[in-house]
């Protein structure tokens, strides 16, 4: 429900001020706005004062609801990095980040940003510290590496110099955000490298084909699953899905075994070229 709500009011927001921001270029330039006919001066002035109306109520949600996950992320991350949270968790701070500071930032540009709640430099120092918070937890790095829509080395490179830019946060904090980036560069090469090998069939899980990272056996079918897998199955409907016998997530069995040949296959194959590292002081 949180990150429904967050990324809820956060596209809300940023659409009513890219919508405000619009309409207020187009009436800054007097010539152009009065040759407009006036039946659509008068839509483009209701659309302004409809995103005036909503957009306040929006910015500070979404901006409270960042600030939530960043202080409840400081201290408790589990719930975070779920098969069924991590993805759209990463999907969502990187689609933000981009309009944040990504080439689409003028748009949210209005004369007035007080008057919307709108407080760009809390947000992005809010969803920095979430992304230093999950730095330390590989599913949060492989699903930011995975966001192919939002995530580049070049935003993430923009976000660290406004961050030291704009003091928004210490050197040393810029820092870690660098750190993280390599990070997540790192598990892109290690994504690449994974795609390039072809994956044994033992490795992979039977529902989705992709390569097993917690695989687990139900206990009652003894198929053997990636636990996210299973997981996210057992939140519509707790049985098992190739027996339809009554199944808690509590009852599946780790598979250390084939978690470590996974794991050794992993490392193997782990010969990634050297990725340039930036530097804080370079920035």
């Amino acid at each position: 429900m949180l990150m429904s709500d967050t990324t809820f009011h956060l596209e809300e927001s940023l659409t009513g001020l890219a919508k405000v921001s619009s309409i207020q270029a187009q009436q800054a330039n007097a010539d152009a706005w009065t040759a407009l006919p006036q039946a659509e001066r008068d839509d483009l002035e209701s659309q302004a004062r409809q995103a005036e109306g909503s957009a306040p109520f929006h910015t500070q949600m979404g901006l409270e609801n960042v600030k939530l996950i960043r202080d409840v992320t400081a201290t408790t991350r589990e719930p975070f990095v779920t098969s069924e949270i991590v993805d759209r968790l990463a999907a969502s701070l990187d689609e933000n980040l981009a309009a944040l500071v990504g080439p689409k930032m003028a748009e949210l540009k209005v004369s007035n940003p007080d008057k919307f709640s709108f407080k760009p430099k809390e947000l992005l120092a809010a969803i920095a510290q979430i992304y230093l918070n999950l730095s330390n937890e590989p599913d949060f790095i492989r699903a930011v590496a995975n966001d192919g829509r939002s995530y580049s080395k070049e935003l993430f490179e923009k976000f660290a110099r406004t961050l030291k830019n704009r003091a928004i946060m210490t050197d040393a904090e810029v820092a870690e955000v660098i750190a993280f980036t390599q990070k997540v560069e790192d598990m892109r090469a290690t994504i690449s490298a994974e795609d390039e090998r072809d994956i044994p069939d033992e490795f992979l899980d039977p529902l989705l084909s992709t390569l097993m990272k917690d695989p687990v056996i139900l206990p009652v079918s003894r198929v053997v699953i990636d636990r996210g897998t299973i997981r996210t199955v057992l939140l519509s409907k707790e049985v098992d899905p190739f027996n339809n016998v009554p199944l808690k997530l509590e009852e599946c069995i780790p598979d250390t075994e084939l978690k470590a040949k996974i794991d050794a296959w992993l490392a193997e194959g782990n010969t990634q070229k050297a990725v340039e590292v930036m530097d804080v002081d370079q920035l």
